[in-house]
């Protein structure tokens, strides 16, 4: 009888145990930042069910943007690490590994990352990440040459004109970045930073 329970016991442990990764992975790859979205990572990682290396790339991934978003950029950067060596050809690792350096002012580090991506893949998204290191790193002319590369590639990415309004603002170019949120907006009518790019751009404008 008290084997035919723990067997019992240990064939319901075997079985539920797929179905709690498969949870933690869930809330691992969610949108979620939140503290229990980070340790849905740890436990998915620790727990040696992810088998694909896809999936392992993912969970790493995915944590390494919560802790960036989180400004742990040290722990971050350890994860886009850990991805680039299981996946050395993974583009958006090598942009959020750049922004990660960017915010800690390595800007060489970032640089070097982001032109990685470009190589790897010249979208509008790639030139739009290297051009939000440069405008971090104060080379307002170059990120607005990246935007215009941005946009030429995709004239209705809303990034490109939201991030190329930044630059002109931080140029004092008021009524240019006037007109790039502005098309942010009718892109994305219901986004606020679009909507207080425009309202800050007016107001710097009547000073």
């Amino acid at each position: 009888m008290v084997r035919a329970f723990w067997f019992a016991a240990a064939f319901i442990f075997l079985v539920e145990q797929p179905a709690l990764a498969e949870s933690d992975f869930d809330l691992c790859k969610s949108d979620s930042n939140e503290s229990q979205a980070v340790k849905a990572c740890d436990r998915a990682i620790a727990s040696g069910s992810l088998q694909k290396v896809d999936d392992l790339v993912r969970a790493y991934y995915e944590r390494g943007l919560k802790h960036k978003y989180n400004r742990r950029y040290d722990q971050a950067i350890q994860d886009f690490n850990k991805v680039i060596q299981l996946n050395p050809k993974y583009t958006w690792s090598y942009v959020a590994r750049g922004h990660s350096y960017a915010y800690k002012k390595q800007f060489s580090l970032a640089f070097a990352d982001q032109e990685t991506a470009i190589r790897l893949e010249a979208t509008e998204v790639t030139y739009t990440g290297r051009a939000m290191d440069l405008i971090e790193a104060g080379a307002y002319d170059r990120a607005i040459a990246d935007l215009n590369e941005a946009l030429r590639i995709n004239d209705k990415y809303f990034y490109g004109y939201l991030r190329r309004g930044d630059a002109y603002l931080k140029k004092h170019e008021f009524t240019k970045a006037e007109s790039d949120y502005r098309r942010a907006v009718e892109l994305r009518p219901a986004d606020k930073a679009a909507q207080d790019g425009v309202r800050n751009a007016q107001n710097r404008n009547a000073d």
